[in-house]
């Protein structure tokens, strides 16, 4: 009888299994402080090839800023600049989570990186950010970056990271659609699981026009809807949810439809520029940080809000034309609606509060 491993290792694996073992082996020996908090996606120019072609998406400032410096700025051809005691390096988005960023960046002192104060700057926004991780990467460097501050707080860094999931799910459906890459069912898992978070992204963007809005935190009371405060909606606003209502079986059954798809079909992204595939761990993290869990007698928006009509366009595209069958049901549908009703929560609050310090 052959025995279990001996069974692995003579079966023959699809791309996305091999690649999904050879990520799994790797992720095996991250300490608990290397691992996620957040899931991480690919852009959409590291997946179309197209990474630094139009340029640099910003640049990371190593040292602190004096007023003085931009007199002394010099330049070196290779996207970078020197100043009084500071460097500007041109960087690319490789990947992005709310919580941080793989970028691509030409640079070889990671030592002088981790020892720096950092920040990006982005359309002249400032993101405050701490070295992870380092590898060289052919020609370029990669490095892994956290942000200091959490995106709920952020406006800008809040639509930034939303409007880089929108350009993802907006370049994968138009290649599958229009036959320019083969599409595969994991990569509709993919896509879904990226419009799921893009529902999560745009309440964070609420959430962070809310908390930075004129007002806030006042505890104002101009009508009778209650102003909500940072403890009402914040990051971890779906995990609290989670952690509740942990022993209803509503809950528990919502939760087991959503990830179905993953568990029956899995979830990658092969045969493009970067090779992408979402482990186990990952997609449990992306559905539990992304789904909005509700009574049955709870009532929520019959009609989903524009901000959110790009991301149901395309759901609707991939479950009647990429994976039919796959996503039946109201329960997956039902979730727009959800978070239109939370949204249109959190934005009519943001107007009282701002009503209220004028």
């Amino acid at each position: 009888m052959t025995n279990s491993r001996d069974a692995s290792c003579c079966r023959e694996l699809t791309d996305e299994q091999s690649f999904r073992e050879m990520v799994e082996s790797l992720v095996a020996f991250r300490s608990d402080t290397e691992k996620r908090r957040f899931p991480r996606f690919p852009t959409a120019a590291a997946l179309s090839g197209r990474l630094g072609l139009r340029g640099f998406d910003g640049t990371l400032v190593v040292g602190e800023v004096s007023s003085s410096a931009e007199a002394g700025w010099n330049h070196d051809g290779e996207g970078r600049r020197r100043g009084a005691g500071i460097e500007e390096i041109g960087v690319n988005f490789v990947e992005f989570s709310e919580g941080g960023a793989q970028l691509q960046l030409r640079y070889n002192d990671f030592l002088h990186l981790q020892r720096s104060s950092l920040y990006l700057k982005i359309q002249n926004h400032r993101v405050p950010v701490q070295l992870r991780w380092w590898k060289q990467c052919g020609y370029a460097s990669r490095g892994g970056f956290i942000f200091a501050n959490r995106i709920d707080s952020d406006t800008f860094l809040a639509q930034f990271i939303s409007n880089l999931n929108t350009d993802l799910i907006d370049f994968l459906m138009s290649t599958y659609l229009n036959g320019l890459a083969a599409f595969t069912k994991p990569a509709g898992v993919f896509i879904y699981m990226a419009i799921y978070y893009g529902l999560r992204l745009k309440f964070l963007e609420a959430v962070a026009e809310h908390s930075t809005s004129p007002g806030f935190g006042k505890n104002e009371r101009t009508s009778k809807i209650p102003v909500t405060t940072s403890d009402d909606y914040s990051c971890s606003y779906h995990m609290a949810q989670i952690i509740q209502n942990r022993s209803d079986s509503l809950l528990q059954s919502a939760v087991r439809k959503y990830i179905k798809p993953y568990n029956d079909i899995g979830c990658s992204i092969i045969g493009m520029h970067e090779d992408v595939v979402l482990l186990k761990e990952e997609a449990n993290s992306t559905i539990l940080n992304s789904i909005l869990f509700t009574k049955d007698d709870c009532q929520y928006s019959t009609k989903i809000l524009p901000k959110l009509s790009f991301l149901h366009h395309n759901f609707l595209q991939l479950k009647r034309l990429l994976v039919p069958g796959v996503f039946e049901g109201d329960i997956f549908e039902i979730q727009f609606r959800y978070y239109s009703n939370v949204i249109q929560r959190i934005d009519l609050a943001r107007k009282i509060t701002s009503q209220g310090s004028g």
